[in-house]
């Protein structure tokens, strides 16, 4: 993507007020994230309200260290395998660049839209004894699927913050996006702000969509996104990525959390 001038990470106002750099291309959402955590971490640049390191900024946000064994296994060896297995088919896969959707002309003020929430996928299982995704009340697991006809689809989910947050109230969708390096991020929508293409500030992703759990385990997973559509590519495409995220979705769940992650009727919607 291009680390553009007026999206200063994903680290709040002190991030934004910090990262003074230069344009540059080519970072991907993780890497800026690591390269925000840096710069408040650093001794020339410290953070005003709090003293803490680098393993801090990333701990507190579900990240796992680049050296961390599960990392290096993912991003060496089991994602690029996946990958490699479903681009050398008769119908493979491919980046899918960001789009401004209908009524929103390029540059899509999406893409700009600096993405405070999101997280790694893994991130998400604050109970990770029971590898549960709990409500922000802290107790019960999350769980947003409703049943749409005949099969359960990822719903609309109304967050409990705390007032002290200074968040407002609102109902959003659990957004999900698979970057070109294999990270799984996820986030809410954030009131209708943020988009698919602000988590991945308009980079291109492999996969984007809504996600679903059910009593705190990842239950549904979608493809809709209105900036990452695939229009111009080969008939039943969309069978194709479905294999693809549901086989990212179960190696992810086996490298990362323990096989614990995914509700046993795990599956993937192609719409």
């Amino acid at each position: 993507m291009a680390f553009r001038a007026n999206q200063f990470g994903r680290f709040g106002l002190q991030a934004r007020t910090l990262l003074q750099l230069e344009t540059q291309d080519m970072i991907a959402p993780s890497d800026l994230d690591f390269h925000s955590a840096r710069l408040l971490a650093h001794d020339n640049h410290p953070s005003e309200e709090t003293q803490q390191t680098l393993v801090y900024w990333l701990n507190e946000r579900g990240y796992l260290p680049r050296e961390h064994p599960s990392v290096r296994a993912w991003q060496e060896t089991v994602f690029p395998i996946i990958c490699r297995e479903f681009q050398d088919g008769e119908r493979p896969i491919a980046l899918i660049p960001s789009a401004p959707p209908p009524g929103c002309l390029p540059p899509c003020l999406h893409d700009f839209v600096p993405s405070t929430l999101h997280r790694p996928l893994d991130g998400w299982f604050d109970d990770r004894s029971l590898w549960r995704v709990l409500n922000p009340d802290g107790e019960t697991p999350l769980s947003n699927v409703d049943s749409a006809g005949k099969k359960e689809v990822p719903a609309k989910w109304v967050p409990m913050w705390p007032i002290s947050s200074g968040l407002q109230m609102g109902a959003v969708y659990i957004l999900w996006v698979l970057d070109r390096n294999g990270h799984i991020l996820v986030g809410p929508e954030e009131w209708g702000c943020v988009k698919h293409s602000s988590i991945a500030a308009g980079d291109s992703l492999w996969a984007a969509g809504e996600i679903g759990f059910l009593d705190g385990k990842v239950r549904a997973v979608n493809l809709s996104s209105g900036h990452y559509m695939r229009t111009d590519l080969y008939t039943g495409w969309r069978d194709v990525l479905v294999e693809f995220v549901a086989a990212v979705f179960r190696a992810y769940d086996r490298i990362f959390m323990d096989t614990q992650g995914l509700d046993s009727s795990f599956f993937v919607v192609g719409q």
